[in-house]
């Protein structure tokens, strides 16, 4: 959006989670083309296990193939999260844990969701995986299956607010208290 963006909530699609060990996310910047180690304000959201969603019904394609279908997992920030336009920036998905797979894009692959073939990337960014979130390997044929959710204000309303002054006890000064 012209000026930015408040983000409310990421939606992450998980294939496979972890019984125990929570899983997080993180919205970053991007520095020179890698994710950088600056975590936005209000960004970080943690999620245990039983908060996870994973598909639990199946879908059979046209040629009988059986697959999980995709759910959404919300991570809602505590605050909206600005982002300025024109500025590149990450989500970044992390556990403790081995166990979690989320689900991704392939090029050249069929999709999970109307069983067509994969021919372009949908975002112009990349897919980058790290062992240990500070080291980036890039994938140019993968992407992440995600939504971002921003905020919508309505501007057309008009807002009151009162300041009101508590009560201010009296209170005796000693003799001479102000000093120039």
């Amino acid at each position: 959006s012209k000026g930015g963006a408040f983000v409310t909530s990421a939606e992450i699609y998980f294939a496979v989670k972890d019984a125990n060990i929570p899983v997080r996310l993180q919205l970053r910047e991007v520095v020179n083309g890698y994710p950088g180690s600056n975590i936005l304000p209000f960004s970080e959201k943690i999620l245990a296990p039983n908060l996870v969603n994973i598909a639990s019904t199946t879908s059979v394609d046209s040629e009988g193939n059986a697959y999980p279908s995709p759910v959404a997992t919300k991570f809602t920030f505590d605050s909206p999260v600005f982002l300025n336009d024109n500025t590149e920036y990450c989500l970044v998905v992390l556990s403790d844990s081995n166990n979690y797979r989320v689900w991704i894009s392939q090029l050249g692959e069929k999709s999970v969701i109307d069983n067509s073939i994969i021919s372009e990337q949908p975002y112009a960014g990349v897919l980058f995986k790290s062992q240990n979130a500070s080291t980036w390997t890039a994938d140019q044929y993968q992407d992440l299956m995600f939504k971002i959710n921003r905020a919508v204000f309505n501007t057309n309303v008009i807002g009151n607010i009162d300041f009101v002054n508590g009560e201010v006890p009296n209170l005796l000064l000693n003799n001479n208290p102000i000093q120039t």
